[in-house]
């Protein structure tokens, strides 16, 4: 599709383009800043990341010692929240079929013991 073909109400403004610009800035940051401590979780990084954008709620599920209870810590930590915050996150998640990394909606993130 060439930039022809796009309707002037289709094309993004200089607003969008710079709240584009913020949100890869701000994931870039915070993906670092975790991946420096939650190590082999790229994937449920991700996730979180998108739940957390787009103001969802995240249910981290897996076997003991994938660190989801550090990845918690850590995310309140990089964003400045108090140890109370990360403790009350709201978790919700409706699951679908065929396990549990997958999700009906984009509110949830699952951690399997593969990602």
């Amino acid at each position: 599709m060439s930039q022809s073909d796009i309707s002037p109400a289709e094309r993004l403004s200089d607003n969008d383009v710079q709240a584009i610009d913020q949100l890869r800035e701000s994931y870039g940051r915070l993906a670092s800043e975790l991946g420096r401590v939650i190590v082999g979780q790229k994937d449920t990084i991700e996730r979180l990341a998108i739940c957390l954008f787009a103001r969802g709620h995240a249910l981290l599920m897996g076997v003991p010692g994938l660190a989801k209870t550090l990845l918690v810590s850590r995310l309140a930590e990089t964003m400045q929240l108090n140890s109370a915050a990360s403790s009350s996150l709201p978790i919700s998640c409706r699951w679908t079929s065929p396990g549990p990394t997958s999700c009906r909606n984009c509110q949830a993130v699952g951690a399997s013991s593969n990602s």
